[in-house]
């Protein structure tokens, strides 16, 4: 389902306008702590210009939105046949409740995608490389976080751009985070097995080798 029609299921399923903060929200494009994200606006503002979402003015200065005169007919009735739900493995005793999936660090997934070469990265390959994976809806708006966070910079401005870790473009604060890693592994080594000590300790030597590869650039 794409984004327009996420936000239209949304206002068809609420009795009242809300906020462009509960949508994005309610389609799961606000993590806690982030702002809303470009793409809900410019679509919610195209939406609204196409008679599709109606835009409120009230007194308070908040903007809400609710479903248009102008969404068509036949969308809406598709929208509104009912989903046919398979039925659900009943939960074991004392099973916790699983969390949100936009609850979990969507932007520290997306950013631990990143190569420490300086290499910039074509979203789609960002995409391949996260498991469980993300749509692309929510790798663009946690690269736009990201983004204005100083952690990541786009390299161009088209749809063909990629993206670049900062740390990566200054190998001081690269060979920094590769001797932190080496020294958190080292403090972790006495509790893990010989396997996956050693597996760590290949993963530190490829930061270390990146830092080096980065200071003799």
């Amino acid at each position: 389902m794409n984004l327009q029609a996420s936000i239209i299921t949304h206002l068809r399923r609420i009795d009242e306008p809300c906020t462009v903060q509960d949508i994005a929200h309610a389609i799961g494009m606000l993590e806690p702590g982030e702002g809303v994200p470009d793409a809900v606006r410019s679509n919610l503002t195209a939406m609204v210009r196409n008679l599709q979402v109606k835009r409120h003015h009230n007194g308070d200065g908040v903007l809400r939105y609710s479903l248009g005169l102008g969404f068509p007919a036949a969308e809406a009735a598709s929208l509104s046949k009912p989903a046919v739900k398979e039925p659900e493995p009943s939960a074991p005793p004392h099973a916790q409740p699983t969390r949100h999936r936009y609850q979990t660090g969507v932007s520290e997934r997306v950013l631990a995608a990143f190569e420490h070469s300086g290499v910039p990265l074509a979203r789609s390959t960002l995409e391949r490389r996260i498991y469980p994976p993300l749509t692309a809806t929510q790798v663009l708006s946690a690269l736009v976080a990201l983004r204005k966070k100083g952690l990541v910079q786009r390299v161009g401005t088209t749809a063909a751009a990629r993206w670049v870790r900062v740390d990566a473009l200054n190998p001081a604060a690269a060979a920094a985070r590769a001797t932190a890693e080496q020294e958190a592994i080292k403090g972790l080594a006495s509790d893990l097995g010989i396997a996956a000590a050693h597996s760590c300790l290949l993963r530190a030597r490829l930061a270390i080798d990146a830092a080096l590869q980065a200071l003799e650039a």
